[in-house]
């Protein structure tokens, strides 16, 4: 505040006006001097003296030059004094005031503002108190500056202005510099603002995912109901770095450094990590962060998702173990699996197939053409097979194929379509099953069959033929039966299953991980393929059980045929030390199919005994013949317990085999006849099997005995034969 001063003397007065006057006189011989065209002039000491004109001039370009920068400025300006009355506008105000058509003379000029805002009524009266009490302020030097944002809209469109109130002066109350900014644009860009985060939020709140928001530089300043909802933690302790809690301990770290490096260097962010749920379970997640830019390429915000992918991890889990147990069942059939081209070219084969077809090394056939495999004469069929896979249609046939090395192979083939996603036949699948031994069983029971006859007519012995085609067809029944089953279980095998799944799962090619996770018939197959194997071994060792049997009748019609041979030269049979029980398993199991076909009960009873010399298929020739005759009784009678009792035991210096069954029995007038060559009491039999069977026990020495008690009651043969291997004839 400036110090008051006292007022001068009269004589100070009166020395005042003389030195003005002289000033006066002194500036205008300057300007006589000069000529009107200096400014300024210098004394001899260098002081300097600028003339009265050259001052208003320069005040004056000075005033024009701020009045000339007031004037561009957009802003409209007003200057009050310190009454609040319009003493200056700039050029921006004139035009606002003009266009606006404000009631008063000129721009405002005159006016006071003060009055003009406390006069205000209407929609924007509350704002005009507020500008005209932050005016009162200013000017009074209450507060240095005062500012509010207001509404001002024409009848064609809507304004904002930012109003600003400064003093002209920091040191004295002498008036206010009033200052009106058109903000429009920033407003209607704000509220493009919040309409965009209005819509952002709508939208994040209604996705299936978890949304979330940072700033440049990590924090994360929102995140969606869905992730509260999903965490457990509440909006705020989301906020920050708080969301990094709910990660599993041992994705945390991963997690962390992920983000880190995608915010230091501005590329999106892509992880899978598990987060735990407000249970306390942890669910695998796909999380997702991009950058979002301004016009200058700057980071303004991160935006992301979390989205749960933990039925999907699983279902890729499923869908692994299901493609490596199809691959095991695969690997581990003793079937020759391959996959083809439309062209038959072959793709792959598995590893039993490898095997089987004696192949050391798969790149030597690998894309080589699959027909070229077969012999000429079988490769018309397997060119069929192969055309109907084409096709979409399953192939079928029988053929013979040797393997790599040469060796001969009977194959049956079954070749099915392998589809894609649009059902187009893109594959095709080929199943390989060595029948060899089946064949050979076939061909050598032809062979056998052959011999016999051939023998029988070279021997001329009515009687030995005869009785080996009884033997041998008891033997052949027992053949028979094991090929019908084996054929039984081929035919109905569960191989073409195989096919069938994966013709099943090249339809569902294109939604694999749908199909496996959510389609009902798509989840049994993992479960539906663990069995399949485990009925594909059972079929494998149930045919190999009866090969083996097959395998064993035909040695014993060999070794019939052999014996009778031997008696046709006259030569005695050969002589064997032997455990009984053997024998009697041996043709319990060579008739093992049609006692269990015809569900007969079998009791054994074996007491312990030595080993007997015997001549062995003698011995299993009579036992044989002994348990198919027990089998026929059973039948016949009709009853539903059948009994079959097999005993082992000694009895003066013999070991005695007998063979029970609660049938139909004998009647007493036929106990002396049915020992008699020819006599049967069959439809259908010859009457050669006991008959055979008595001499043959006398011939080691021993003896066969029957019994019954009559009709419906049963029988039983015994059958004795001596420790020493000789005994009575």
């Amino acid at each position: 505040m400036n110090r008051k001063q006292s007022a001068p003397s009269a004589d100070a007065n009166e020395e005042i006006s003389a030195l003005i006057e002289t000033l006066f006189e002194t500036e205008q011989r300057l300007e006589e001097l000069t000529g009107g065209e200096v400014d300024t002039v210098a004394g001899r000491d260098g002081r300097t003296f600028m003339l009265r004109r050259a001052q208003e001039q320069s005040r004056d370009s000075e005033a024009g030059k701020q009045a000339a920068i007031l004037n561009v400025l957009p802003a409209h300006i007003a200057l009050l004094d310190a009454q609040g009355t319009i003493v200056s506008v700039n050029e921006a105000w004139r035009r606002f005031a003009n266009a606006n058509v404000l009631h008063a003379p000129g721009p405002g000029l005159g006016l006071n503002y003060l009055e003009i805002c406390d006069r205000a009524q209407g929609d924007y009266s509350t704002e005009a108190q507020q500008v005209a009490a932050g005016i009162r302020s200013v000017l009074g030097r209450g507060q240095k500056s005062f500012s509010i944002e207001y509404p001002c809209h024409s009848p064609t469109e809507q304004r904002w202005f930012l109003l600003t109130v400064t003093p002209l002066s920091d040191d004295r109350a002498n008036g206010a510099v009033v200052m009106h900014l058109n903000i429009t644009e920033r407003k209607r860009s704000e509220e493009k603002q919040r309409a965009s985060e209005l819509e952002f939020r709508s939208m994040a709140e209604s996705m299936p995912q978890m949304v979330w928001m940072t700033r440049p530089d990590g924090w994360t300043t929102y995140v969606n109901q869905r992730w509260v909802d999903y965490s457990g933690l509440s909006f705020e302790e989301s906020l920050g770095h708080g969301w990094g809690e709910v990660f599993h301990p041992d994705d945390q770290q991963l997690a962390a450094e992920s983000w880190q490096r995608a915010v230091a260097v501005g590329t999106d962010h892509i992880t899978e990590c598990r987060i735990r749920r407000a249970d306390g379970t942890y669910r695998w997640m796909l999380i997702r962060g991009v950058a979002v830019r301004d016009q200058a390429g700057l980071i303004t915000k991160w935006m992301g998702t979390c989205t749960d992918i933990d039925d999907l991890k699983r279902a890729g889990a499923a869908l692994r173990e299901s493609e490596e147990m199809l691959r095991g069942v695969m690997e581990s059939s003793h079937d020759c699996i391959k996959i083809l081209d439309r062209e038959g070219r072959l793709l792959w084969m598995n590893e039993g197939g490898q095997k089987i077809m004696e192949i050391d090394d798969f790149a030597v056939v690998d894309r080589q053409p699959w027909t070229s495999f077969w012999p000429p004469d079988e490769q018309a069929a397997a060119m069929a097979a192969l055309e109907r896979g084409r096709n979409n249609h399953v192939g079928k046939f029988t053929g013979s194929c040797p393997t790599a090395k040469g060796s001969p192979r009977w194959w049956e083939v079954v070749i099915t379509p392998m589809l894609n996603d649009t059902g187009f036949p893109e594959k095709l699948l080929s199943v390989s099953r060595d029948i060899t031994e089946r064949k050979q069983a076939e061909v050598e029971t032809q062979r056998l069959h052959r011999q016999l006859v051939d023998a029988s007519r070279q021997a001329g012995m009515a009687e030995v033929a005869t009785s080996v085609l009884h033997n041998v067809g008891n033997v052949l029944n027992s053949v028979n039966v094991s090929c019908s089953l084996i054929l039984g279980k081929v035919r109905q095998s569960r191989i073409s299953s195989v096919a069938k799944t994966a013709e099943l799962l090249n339809e569902h090619a294109g939604d694999l991980t749908e199909f496996l996770t959510n389609d009902q018939t798509g989840k049994k197959i993992p479960e539906y393929l663990g069995k399949l194997a485990v009925r594909l071994a059972e079929e494998q060792k149930a045919v190999l059980d009866e090969v083996q049997l097959l395998t064993g009748n035909i040695e014993h019609i060999k070794d019939i045929i052999n014996v009778q041979q031997s008696h046709a030269r006259n030569i005695g049979g050969v002589r064997e030390t032997l455990p009984i029980e053997g024998l009697v398993e041996e043709a319990l199991r060579m008739n093992d199919g049609v006692l269990r076909r015809h569900r007969i009960k079998v009791t054994r009873e074996f007491a312990e005994v030595p080993m007997v010399s015997m001549e062995k298929h003698k011995v299993l020739q009579i036992l044989v013949n002994l348990i198919r005759n027990a089998k026929h009784a059973l039948t016949d009678g009709g009853g539903q317990d059948k009994q079959l009792i097999l005993r082992i035991g000694r009895n003066n210096g013999n070991v005695v085999v007998s063979v029970s069954d609660n049938g139909i029995g004998i009647p007493a007038e036929n106990m002396t006849r049915i020992f008699g060559h020819g006599f049967t009491t069959k439809k259908d039999g010859h009457g050669f099997g006991l008959h055979s069977g008595a001499l043959a026990a006398q011939e080691m020495g021993g003896s066969l005995a029957a019994e019954s008690d009559g009709p419906g009651t049963g029988a039983t043969f015994t059958l004795s034969l001596p420790l020493d291997g000789h005994g009575n004839n």
